[in-house]
């Protein structure tokens, strides 16, 4: 149930533009990370997280938007394996990224409290 919770968010989210006010991803970015998601959507970790690390060295600053969607990618990437504490710490590391458009924000706060959620931290659910 939540890896089909998960699935169906990280559609919508690329289903939408991916683009925010002040930043844009380009194309080859947008179908790198299109071929991530298809990955995690065959449950092909391996090659899904070999695509993430190699796409992580790409995009080394905490303020680039290609970054911010990396994480975004990394924690639902976790998540739908059921690792909350990893899928957490991504999430945490794409609301970094100041500029990230309005919808693109809401969808990492909602997964994040998921995670949260699960892990039975309701505390910190108080803050986001």
């Amino acid at each position: 149930m939540f890896r089909s919770i998960f699935t169906i968010l990280v559609l919508f989210s690329f289903s939408h533009s991916v683009f925010s006010l002040d930043d844009a991803i380009s194309q080859r970015t947008y179908e790198y990370l299109k071929r991530v998601n298809e990955a995690i959507d065959e449950e092909n970790w391996e090659r899904a997280k070999k695509d993430l690390d190699t796409f992580d060295r790409y995009y080394q600053s905490d303020q680039s938007y290609e970054r911010a969607l990396m994480q975004q990618l990394y924690g639902n990437f976790y998540a739908i394996q059921g690792k909350y504490s990893e899928a957490i710490s991504k999430y945490e590391n794409a609301l970094r990224f100041k500029k990230m458009p309005l919808i693109t924000g809401f969808q990492v706060r909602k997964n994040l409290a998921q995670c949260y959620f699960q892990t039975s931290d309701y505390e910190i659910l108080l803050g986001y």
